[in-house]
């Protein structure tokens, strides 16, 4: 079963619903609220959502969750080591963040077949439009976060597996660690010559 990492009273509850994971510190950057909120939506009330991470944001979330009366399907899980096996087990990442750098989170779930719907935020926008392999929000308002995840969870489930599939071929041809030292390294060649 895909669900091992949790426990076996989950295992009845997730099977043949849609299933979406939000991963990282739990703090106001990344959007957790958003994704709780995101739930309250017609087309989302079948949807459970997995919350992977700590900080100091989960008291506020969980009470979140409780007033948008979501909390039933919205399940915290706390840091974990085995996030891979997770992300083998959901439908989608979602990526819910106001504003990023580089969120990893999204090449580790892609590197795992997982697609992503993400925000619109600097790493992930390129990301997903280098590739098919997710939808991108047109924004980080609420109403459109909702109305992505809406549409995604539309998708057929052939879909699905090809943007996972997508996903694994971009961070095998670019993001590898082979592939970015060469890039790196290129890119100190370029300074030194600007420099020399």
């Amino acid at each position: 079963t895909p669900f091992r990492f949790l426990a076996t009273a989950y295992v009845d509850i997730f099977r043949g619903v849609p299933l979406l994971l939000v991963a990282g510190l739990l703090n106001v950057a990344k959007g957790q609220d958003l994704a709780i909120q995101a739930l309250r939506a017609p087309a989302l009330r079948a949807a459970h959502l997995l919350v992977v991470g700590h900080g100091p944001w989960e008291v506020d979330l969980r009470a979140l969750a409780q007033r948008a009366g979501v909390a039933q399907r919205v399940h915290f899980l706390g840091w974990r080591s085995d996030l891979a096996r997770i992300y083998g087990a959901v439908d989608w990442l979602l990526l819910p963040s106001r504003w990023e750098a580089m969120p990893y989170v999204v090449l580790e779930a892609l590197a795992c077949g997982t697609p992503v719907v993400a925000t619109p935020v600097d790493g992930a926008r390129e990301i997903l439009t280098a590739a098919t392999c997710g939808v991108l929000s047109p924004s980080t308002d609420l109403d459109a976060l909702s109305s992505t995840l809406d549409n995604a969870l539309r998708l057929p489930e052939s879909t699905r597996l090809a943007y996972g599939r997508a996903g694994q071929r971009l961070v095998a041809e670019e993001y590898s660690v082979d592939r970015m030292l060469d890039r790196l390294q290129a890119l100190y060649s370029q300074i030194l010559q600007v420099a020399a």
